[in-house]
């Protein structure tokens, strides 16, 4: 069965050029070894080259002295080739995603360690993240178990090679080593990075649909880069930025429906983000052992503060600002039109009337009579409300009498009225008897 497949597919077709190459280049090596395989060594390298398990001999020229003096026979030295492109300098664009054994997060913009192609450097890596509108925005840190691309400064690199990025190189570590691995995307000499920036304004005049804005811009060469951009209030209403008016940092801008002084008009914009152009060789391989075990390259931020004892400050930008620092709103009359008032009903129609002043009365000076027989009303009225308490309380004492009373009543009346009944019932009874008997 399986010789009618291999006779039915295999041996078809030619193949493509992929598989023609093949065989010419394995027909080829086949030949050279057939004709060269009587031939002394030396003869043989000179016709066809090193092949491949052979062991050589190199010789270079301007090597530094420490790479002997420091060697390491257990150290495995491997040897490559750079081609003349690959020697340039410029911002490379990768996919790269945290180790998910790795610890510790990677902050934007601390150095790593990178093992790209045949070089090993540390450069700093810039973080983004890819929008839908293909805009590369910046993060503050490597999302984890996610991709996301990063660019930084360093050798130019084919697209599509592999990379292994480390924090530390030293022997002995207490976490896993390897902090993230991914693959070139773009090499570029620009940087595509962009963070968002909003800028905050409030409105000094305003007229109809037209509004001067103040406190975002501070001199008009700011406001002519972004003539024409779109502007938003905090409750949603849009507008467009036209021209710099008058003094420095005030401009002129219209919405599509009339704002309010205490509105905050909003421009959202992207800024390039400046990349450092650091990138540095790693050297380790010309230091003895001991140094090459204790040798650290630039350290992170964090790193530094903690060495250094330093204590984040707080911005105070960070922070929320006292409601007393707010502006203080003041409510503007309300005007209705006078077609709009002669259709609302008499309750809804504002009313204008006059303010009414008060009335000032005049002050009373008594004299010692007045004053006297005021004195003598005031005891009066005293000894009427304390007369008044006394005959409430007499009259609550009446009141509980009385009810203690008539319950007394009721309960004897209820006894007799019962003593009447069963007589009744009684004398009924034998009568009813009788009645049957006969």
């Amino acid at each position: 069965m399986m010789e009618m497949f291999d006779s039915e597919y295999d041996g078809k077709a030619d193949g493509d050029h992929f598989d023609s190459l093949k065989a010419e280049l394995s027909q080829q090596a086949q030949l050279n070894r057939s004709e060269f395989e009587g031939l002394d060594e030396e003869i043989r390298v000179q016709y066809e080259g090193f092949r491949a398990g052979m062991y050589v001999r190199l010789e270079f020229t301007k090597f530094p002295c420490e790479f002997i003096t420091n060697f390491d026979s257990s150290y495995p030295v491997i040897v490559g080739g750079l081609l003349d492109n690959e020697s340039n300098m410029g911002f490379v664009r990768v996919r790269i995603k945290v180790h998910r054994w790795y610890p510790r997060i990677l902050k934007n913009k601390d150095p790593l360690i990178l093992s790209l192609g045949w070089r090993r450097f540390q450069s700093l890596m810039y973080y983004a993240k890819r929008e839908d509108n293909f805009v590369m925005r910046s993060l503050k840190y490597a999302r984890k178990y996610l991709h996301v691309e990063a660019m930084f400064w360093g050798p130019v690199t084919t697209i599509g090679t592999g990379f292994v990025a480390l924090q530390n190189i030293t022997e002995r570590v207490s976490e896993f080593r390897i902090a993230a691995n991914g693959v070139v995307l773009e090499t570029d000499q620009s940087c595509k990075i962009v963070k968002k920036l909003r800028l905050l304004g409030t409105p000094e005049k305003i007229v109809q649909k037209t509004a001067f804005v103040k406190d975002m811009f501070h001199t008009e060469t700011e406001i002519a880069k972004f003539v024409g951009a779109k502007v938003q209030t905090q409750s949603g209403i849009r507008g467009i930025l036209k021209k710099a008016h008058g003094r420095k940092g005030l401009f002129r801008a219209t919405f599509e429906d009339i704002i309010k002084m205490s509105d905050v008009i909003v421009l959202k914009t992207w800024v390039p983000l400046l990349l450092t152009q650091y990138c540095s060789t790693m050297r380790t391989l010309l230091l003895s052992p001991k140094e090459k075990a204790e040798w650290q390259g630039m350290r992170t931020v964090a790193q530094i503060k903690k060495a250094k004892g330093i204590k984040n400050e707080v911005n105070p930008d960070h922070l929320y600002t006292p409601i007393t620092q707010r502006r203080e709103y003041v409510p503007l009359p309300l005007k209705v039109p006078k077609a709009l008032q002669k259709d609302l009903p008499y309750n809804m129609k504002p009313k204008v009337t006059p303010k009414l002043k008060k009335v000032e009365r005049v002050v009373v000076v008594k004299d010692p009579h007045e004053m006297e027989m005021d004195d003598f009303m005031k005891r009066l009225k005293v000894m009427m409300e304390d007369k008044i308490q006394k005959e409430r309380k007499e009259m609550l004492v009446r009141k509980e009498k009385f009810i203690k009373e008539n319950a007394e009543k009721e309960l004897r009346r209820k006894m007799r009225e019962s003593r009447k009944k069963k007589a009744a019932c009684r004398i009924l009874g034998k009568t009813a008897g009788k009645k049957s008997i006969v």
